[in-house]
């Protein structure tokens, strides 16, 4: 919080803002931002925020996901590989880790996502917890999919379903 408070105070006095008004902009700034999944999380990864995004995306609503650790989002292959703890251990030592993996909702299904995940730290440097910043790249994974299968056979017919799979060809 010590990086928003500082924008906060800043934005508040140009702005004639008042701290509190400010802080409200940036929760709906985050409501608003349906595209993304917005999250903070305890030094340990329990998720301690979730804008809507993240319940559009994921298909928790809060009250089901606030308190789990956020390794809940991701692939059992990402968990057996140890990504989630990987993750936070690159984001405190260069000051942020992206990937591009696939993330997992509460049903089970899978989406492939740009994810971001960044140290929050006090005024004085103590780490006191992480934002994590997701993005749906399941389109974007499909097209190039399909592209690639277009170049590859040029004279074929391919169904694929939305995950990704060939179910006729």
């Amino acid at each position: 919080r010590g990086r928003t408070d500082k924008t906060s105070e800043i934005s508040a006095r140009k702005g004639n803002w008042t701290v509190a008004e400010s802080e409200e902009a940036l929760r709906l700034l985050l409501d608003t931002a349906n595209d993304y999944s917005a999250i903070t999380m305890t030094p340990k990864g329990d998720i301690a925020s979730w804008n809507t995004g993240a319940e559009r995306l994921h298909g928790y609503q809060t009250d089901e996901i606030i308190g789990k650790h956020f390794s809940c989002l991701y692939s059992p292959d990402d968990l057996d590989g140890g990504l989630p703890d990987h993750a936070l251990e690159m984001a405190t030592a260069q000051g942020r880790h992206q990937a591009q993996t696939w993330q997992v909702r509460k049903d089970g299904s899978r989406f492939y996502g740009n994810v971001i995940i960044a140290p929050v730290k006090s005024k004085d440097g103590r780490l006191i917890g992480f934002c994590k910043i997701t993005r749906d790249l399941s389109e974007i994974q499909f097209a190039e999919m399909a592209r690639a299968l277009f170049e590859a056979f040029p004279s074929a017919i391919v169904v694929i379903d939305h995950g990704g799979q060939i179910i006729q060809m």
